[in-house]
């Protein structure tokens, strides 16, 4: 499956190469449309997030922006020019929701097309993913054959080979459109603001900052008169990349007997009494909760899938009022608009003898804070937890 992928992409970036061979003088952009999240643009939200720019997040000002540093150099290479600009983005943009506005994407009949997206779409199916994404490519086309479309890779992605650029490598191929890779830009922590120190809420710190923005813009930059150059320097990442053997990896586990390093807040109460550690967890009140909450390390788990196995017994625990309710096995998972999620695993009631919880998450690429809790809410009862694995596919 490795080679079959490595030989699509690696074919798709060379199309790009051969076609570039032919490549004329740019005709002159007159409308210039961009397709984004916050990165390319995010209005006012002082209060949430302390942002109050009305430009891509992160950026000192408008004219740091990678839209407006791309613009700027656009503009000076059609002799002072300046294409219409056009923008379709905002904080927490996804595929899907510009989906539901292709027929406006259409109507504009751009001339030249930049998406960027991907970041915020937590489903990465083809049908949640990537056939909506493709929807959005056939509305430039259908709004002008000859529109010239550039799509980003995704921010924040581990590698230059994540599950969220492949599918748009595979798209830009099919539809003759140009794949603006990332993974350099990616390598480099400094392009996040929070190197920067302009701000202090996390999610605004994940965005790239001035020299993030910049990298953005010099890639586009080179996509676009450059096409061969770009699509070298994303061929040679991805043989570097694609082939690399993936592992599972065990990042911590805890047994409870003080040698895991993980400061759960608040401890729990260990009973011995199994003959092994483990910890109890009593709730006497089944309109409670009882939690216990440790920190995970953001940075390595984003964007990857992580499994959590843990080894849990239950003494009288009463039924859920609600689907959700009842023992937690749970993540907190707080993304750069701080929205939150908490995905947990599937438990049971009652009075149950030692059983295994074994599931898997993928942890989207614009995380900023990650939490396990384990616990019980909204119902009473005694929880034993033996042992907790927390490892990264």
């Amino acid at each position: 499956m490795k080679t079959t992928i490595k030989t699509v992409l690696l074919t798709g970036a060379m199309s790009v190469l051969a076609a570039s061979s032919s490549l004329t003088a740019a005709p002159v952009v007159e409308k210039l449309i961009i397709l984004g999240d916050s990165i390319s643009k995010h209005g006012p939200a002082v209060e949430s997030l302390g942002w109050s720019g009305n430009w891509g997040m992160a950026a000192s000002s408008e004219d740091k922006d990678y839209v407006h540093l791309f613009l700027a150099k656009l503009t000076e290479s059609q002799g002072g020019k300046a294409p219409q600009l056009i923008i379709f983005a905002e904080g927490g943009g996804t595929i899907t929701g510009k989906g539901a506005v292709k027929d406006k994407i259409q109507a504009v009949g751009a001339d030249l097309a930049v998406i960027q997206l991907g970041e915020n779409d937590k489903d990465v199916s083809e049908a949640g993913y990537k056939t909506p994404y493709e929807s959005i490519i056939q509305a430039l086309k259908a709004g002008n054959p000859n529109v010239r479309i550039f799509c980003f890779g995704v921010w924040g992605q581990p590698n230059a080979n994540g599950p969220k650029d492949i599918p748009i490598r595979e798209l830009c191929q099919k539809y003759g459109a140009t794949y603006v890779s990332l993974a350099a830009a990616n390598r480099d922590m400094t392009n996040r603001a929070g190197a920067e120190k302009r701000f202090t809420h996390a999610g605004v710190n994940w965005h790239p900052g001035d020299k993030g923005m910049q990298a953005y813009a010099d890639a586009l930059w080179q996509a676009y008169t450059d096409p061969a150059a770009a699509a070298t320097a994303d061929a040679a990442a991805l043989a570097s990349e694609v082939s690399k053997p993936v592992a599972a990896t065990v990042l911590m586990t805890e047994r409870w007997d003080g040698t895991s390093g993980l400061k759960w807040n608040p401890e729990p109460k260990v009973d011995t009494g199994s003959g092994k550690n483990a910890a109890k967890i009593v709730s006497a009140d089944a309109n409670g909760s009882v939690m216990h909450v440790v920190v995970l390390p953001v940075e390595k788990f984003r964007g990857h899938t992580i499994r959590i196995k843990a080894r849990i017994k239950g003494e009288a625990i009463s039924e859920k009022p609600k689907p959700w309710n009842g023992v937690k096995i749970m993540l907190q998972l707080q993304n750069a608009e701080a929205k939150m999620d908490y995905p947990q695993a599937p438990t049971t009631v009652g009075t149950f003898d030692w059983t295994e919880v074994n599931w898997t998450w993928r942890v989207p690429e614009n995380i900023v804070s990650s939490k396990l809790a384990i616990g019980m809410e909204k119902v009473q009862g005694t929880l034993y937890v033996e042992s907790i694995e927390i490892g990264m596919e």
